[in-house]
């Protein structure tokens, strides 16, 4: 598994909620597995680097604990187009609120309370943290 050291610290992170269905969506196969996740439309959060160019969140995830959270399944999954590598890993949305709590009160965040009961009533199960892999790192 990868470690936060692993991410590009000069661009952004993100966390986007993800559903859980026990169907496939209309259209698609039959045979998919029974438990699928779904990015929910246009419910993504970015935390980009301040005006220094660098992603303190990062720093903070580590010196608070919170790094063993994201880190227990970092991996790369996928690339974008341009052959970039993403680093994802993913909690239940209870875990990623008392994150999100903590890291409001740290002012790494912006407040979530609101965010996140949203979030609930679109029953989102959980959220994904993805981050590019720095170069040289893969």
């Amino acid at each position: 598994m990868a470690t936060l050291t692993n991410i590009d610290r000069t661009r952004a992170v993100t966390f986007t909620p993800h559903t859980t269905t026990d169907k496939p969506p209309d259209g698609m196969p039959s045979w998919l597995p029974s438990q699928l996740t779904q990015a929910v439309a246009g419910e993504v959060l970015e935390i980009s680097p301040p005006h220094d160019g660098q992603c303190h969140f990062l720093d903070w995830l580590v010196e608070t604990g919170w790094a063993s959270k994201v880190e227990r399944d970092l991996q790369c999954l996928c690339e974008t187009d341009k052959g970039e590598r993403l680093l994802t890993s993913w909690m239940e949305l209870d875990e990623f609120a008392a994150l999100a709590a903590d890291a409001t009160f740290a002012s790494m965040m912006p407040p979530m309370e609101d965010t996140i009961a949203r979030w609930r009533e679109l029953e989102v199960t959980d959220v994904f943290f993805d981050g590019y892999e720095a170069v040289g790192n893969s």
